[in-house]
């Protein structure tokens, strides 16, 4: 049984959790585990893969639990699954105040998944030792307990993205491997510039992998936070300050397009999810995508998916 003591470890992932950010990365990633040749083998690697559970009030959250077609999506099964009564689920988190409702995020679906015998291996990053505390007391649920022996968290202090960048160069990647990037924050002042090429160099490696079809697929997540401005830039215009070294633009430019697929959205926020694949499954997982998401149209002044 978990409480809402449980998963409350300080972080700022407290506040964002269900927003349309999660939402649409969620949904993604269950699609994702739909599209050949993933299904049943897929090896997932979460960097900064979080809580695992969350409580959250968010009203996106909120206002999608209040429609049907949300309940009807692959990721309202999916939450609906997760917190069905113990064994099947989680079952109830105890002692949530008024508004607040329990939100899975992506480390819990994808062990929800593991279950159901759709992936066969989870390994996650996080830096943040709370953050993989919290982590620890979910994955201890009987509901995973008979999966956990093939679940890693990774204990390492440094930042995901340099672990991460260190398992692609020393050849770990496989094409049964799918990769989930997920920095929270997409740095853009002049003093992020390292972390910056940090990134190019993990999408290079990516891309090369990928279209080699020595890795499965990655995905990539940015926020712009409160900066809509700089989101249009980088959306619409000619990039963040007319082009910040290894911005947005840049970075997407990285992936062949035969091996690219762009997600990007605005609800209150602008997001977008960048999507590395194997040519083969690219247009299947389109229109999968497409068929995922048509609940959020109603709330989204942007959805676009190219």
């Amino acid at each position: 049984m978990l409480r809402r003591t449980d998963l409350l470890a300080a972080s700022v992932q407290d506040k964002n959790a269900g927003n349309s950010g999660d939402l649409v990365k969620h949904a993604t990633y269950l699609c994702m585990l739909g599209c050949a040749p993933f299904v049943r083998r897929a090896q997932v690697i979460e960097a900064h893969a979080g809580k695992g559970i969350y409580v959250s009030s968010h009203r996106h959250l909120l206002t999608a639990m209040q429609s049907t077609e949300y309940w009807k999506s692959e990721l309202g099964q999916a939450q609906k699954q997760c917190f069905e009564e113990e064994p099947i689920g989680v079952g109830i988190v105890e002692g949530l105040e008024n508004s607040e409702v329990a939100y899975a995020g992506s480390a819990a679906l994808h062990t929800m998944a593991m279950v159901e015998g759709k992936i066969a291996s989870l390994k996650f990053f996080d830096c943040d030792e709370g953050v993989r505390q919290t982590l620890g007391r979910v994955l201890g649920q009987d509901c995973f307990l008979p999966v956990r022996d093939r679940i890693v968290v990774e204990r390492s202090e440094e930042r995901s993205e340099k672990a991460l960048l260190e398992w692609l160069k020393a050849g770990s990647a496989s094409d049964q491997h799918i990769v989930h990037f997920d920095p929270f924050a997409f740095v853009m002042a002049e003093t992020d510039a390292d972390m910056r090429s940090t990134y190019a160099e993990i999408l290079r490696e990516c891309g090369a992998r990928v279209r080699a079809s020595t890795l499965g697929a990655v995905t990539v997540f940015f926020t712009w936070g409160s900066n809509g401005a700089a989101a249009l830039a980088d959306l619409d215009g000619n990039g963040y300050r007319n082009g910040i070294s290894n911005g947005y633009k840049a970075l997407v430019s990285l992936i062949p397009r035969e091996n690219c697929i762009v997600v990007n959205w605005c609800w209150e926020f602008y997001f977008s999810l960048l999507l590395v694949v194997e040519e083969r499954v690219k247009n299947a997982l389109v229109h999968a995508l497409e068929t995922e998401t048509r609940w959020l149209n109603r709330w989204t002044r942007r959805l676009e998916i190219c």
